[in-house]
Formats: C-alpha cells, structure tokens, sequence
C-alpha cells in the first residue's frame, strides 16, 4: 500500500495548495474528502476494503481541518507534519489508520479526535496550574489546595478521561488557589 493522507474541512485554497504540495513533494497520495463521506467507514475511504462500521457517525457536517494519515513509517509523518509547521500550517485534528479505526465512520473519527484534543487542551491547562498550587500549598498549608491537588491526582485511576473529568479538576484546583 502507498502512503496516503485524507484532508477533509481545508476551506482555505492557499493552505490546502501548500498541503498538497507538501505531500507531492514526499510522494504522498491525496485524497480529498467532503460531508458525504463522513458516514463512510475509513476502511472503504482508504480502500482497505468494505466494513460494516463498528463506531457509528450520527452528526451532521463537522466544521474542522482534518488529516488522516495511512502507511506512513514515523520519518516521513516527522517530516511532513514539520514542513507543514515551517509553512505556519498547523492542523491540530489528525490521526493515523489503525487496525482499530478502520471500521469507524469518519465523521466518528473526526469527533472523536477534536474531544480527544480538546481533552489534551484543558489538561495541559491543568498541568500548568499543579506548579503554582504546589508552591502555594508549601507556602499555606491550605487543607484545600491539598484536596483539590489529591482530586487532581484522582485522574490516574480513570480509565477513559473525559473533558468534563479533567475540567471539573482544574476548576476546583484554580478555585482553590485563588482563594
């Protein structure tokens, strides 16, 4: 199989030509896809074969950039995704085709991926604020900065971490700092 990427939501012609040219100039296939694939399964969109889809799309349109990568060796998807941030071209949705996903409706995978960054977002948020609360606990001894940092610490034992899970944590350990 030839390495391939699937671009869906590119609205903007400059940057989707830059992508393009990107991927040409690394002997990329592209395939551009639109709202009447998203209930396609990535197995049948890559040509890996028909599916019955496994993860059901029931959304509409999903307003987003989106790049799904396929038999890429970890140099060239290094490579490509880094020509693209010297372009100033960042696409924060994108995945790879896995045994898993290809039975997955697009419009699933797009969804899936932008809670998943979304998710990475807040607990990066999150990450930044255990610094300072630890300092500030060192500082007071306040009780409730150290239940909100032991709630922070609670997410080790969650097996599928949510937004809600990781902003309800940070929430109470910024509440709890900024009292």
């Amino acid at each position: 199989m030839d390495k391939k990427i699937l671009l869906y939501g590119f609205k903007d012609d400059d940057r989707l030509a830059e992508i393009k040219k990107s991927a040409s100039n690394l002997g990329i296939d592209i395939k551009e896809l639109d709202e009447s694939d998203l209930k396609k399964t990535i197995g049948e969109l890559m040509d890996l074969g028909s599916f019955d889809p496994s993860q059901v799309y029931e959304g509409q349109e999903v307003d987003t950039e989106f790049i799904l990568f396929s038999d890429f060796d970890r140099k060239i998807l290094q490579k490509f995704v880094l020509d693209l941030r010297k372009k100033d071209i960042n696409v924060p949705h994108k995945s790879v085709v896995t045994e898993h996903n290809k039975t997955w409706q697009l419009g699933y995978l797009i969804d899936h991926i932008m809670e998943e960054h979304q998710v990475m977002q807040v607990f990066s948020k999150l990450k930044a604020l255990m610094g300072p609360a630890k300092e500030k606990y060192l500082a007071s001894k306040d009780q409730k900065i150290k239940d909100a940092m032991d709630y922070v610490m609670t997410l080790n034992e969650l097996n599928d971490v949510k937004y809600e899970d990781v902003m309800d944590r940070y929430k109470k350990l910024k509440e709890a700092i900024d009292e």
